[in-house]
Order: C-alpha cells, then structure tokens, then sequence
C-alpha cells in the first residue's frame, strides 16, 4: 500500500510542446505495511523543467531531477529508457537515490504540413528534429559508487491532431548512443 502527494507548478506554454516557461513537479510518497502491504520505504523526487525559445521554430528544453530514498538497499528509482537516459535500456540503472539532467534542442524541420490520414481523422501537423543530452546516475547508499552515465542522440518529433481540434500528441522517434560505455549498442 502506497499514499503520496503530488504538487505540480508550472507557468509554460501549449500544451503538448510548450515553448517558453517552466514547471516544478514533486513527488512524495510512502509505502508501509498498513492496509496489509509487505513492502516499507519512502521517496521524494522533485523534478524542475525549463523551456527556453529562441524564436518560433527553436527550442531548448533542460530538465534537472532528483530522487531520494529510504531504506538504502531499495531499488527505488530506476533510470534508463525514452523518459530519463535514452543511451540505456529501460530501468537498467537503479538505486535508492538518483540524480539526473536532460537538455533538448528542437528545430522545426516542416510546419504547417496539414497531412490527413484515416478520413480526416488524426492531422501530421509538423516535424520536428532534435538533438539531446542525458546525464545520471542512481545509486545505493554512498554518492561515489557509482560514476554518471551519459548519452547523446537524435530525433524527430511528429507532431499530430486528433479529430481536428480535439487534442494533440507528438510521436517521438530517438536513437541514442551511451558516451562512457564504447561497446554500448544505440537504442532507439
């Protein structure tokens, strides 16, 4: 059993792809062995996100969080996959404490392209090109006994509307290669 609290802030722009602004996310959360759960441990993980634009067409977007743990020996955060380290499978690196940077930059590559699929039902509206940078670490215990992983890569970001107006998402399409592991394969 798990009860948590999360606080969200933020002044950013649209939604899905803001372009200027920022926003704090924060996550507290408490597992104990109350309402019959077998598992106890707490984490706190406050997430700072940062747009900053250039002009219509670029952006860079950092992104700096932080988790802490407790007890020591929990695999509490797990880092690896397309929402942390790129370069590294998904929730391949874990501790009970972690600590993590991303920078983003965007350049639109094609605007207002306005290609229709299935009858007018989902709208390509633009792509994207990006490339990034990923640096962290999750470790147990003590600071130093782990180093930081890092990768670099590349990407297109395929912008969409459903329904014409309801909403919008972007597919996102990466591939990474880990900086500090030569013989590392590239994911995507």
């Amino acid at each position: 059993a798990i009860a948590g609290l999360n606080l969200k802030l933020g002044r950013y722009g649209t939604y899905p792809d803001p372009q200027e602004g920022w926003k704090f996310i924060s996550t507290l959360e408490n597992a104990g062995h109350f309402l019959g759960g077998d598992n106890s441990f707490w984490r706190f993980s406050p997430e700072l996100t940062r747009y900053f634009n250039f002009n219509p067409q670029q952006k860079i977007a950092t992104r700096l969080k932080l988790g802490l743990g407790y007890p020591d020996d929990k695999g509490l955060f797990q880092l690896g996959g397309e929402n942390s380290l790129r370069g590294f499978a998904y929730k391949t690196i874990n501790g009970s404490r972690a600590l993590m940077f991303n920078a983003e930059y965007s350049q639109d590559l094609i605007d207002d392209l306005d290609i229709r699929f299935l009858d007018n039902i989902i709208c390509l509206d633009k792509i994207q090109g990006v490339g990034f940078f990923d640096i962290g670490k999750s470790w147990f215990g003590s600071f130093n006994d782990r180093s930081f992983k890092k990768d670099a890569g590349l990407g297109l970001r395929l912008h969409f509307t459903l329904g014409s107006f309801l909403e919008k998402f972007i597919l996102r399409l990466d591939a990474a290669q880990p900086l500090n592991q030569p013989k590392s394969k590239r994911h995507y």
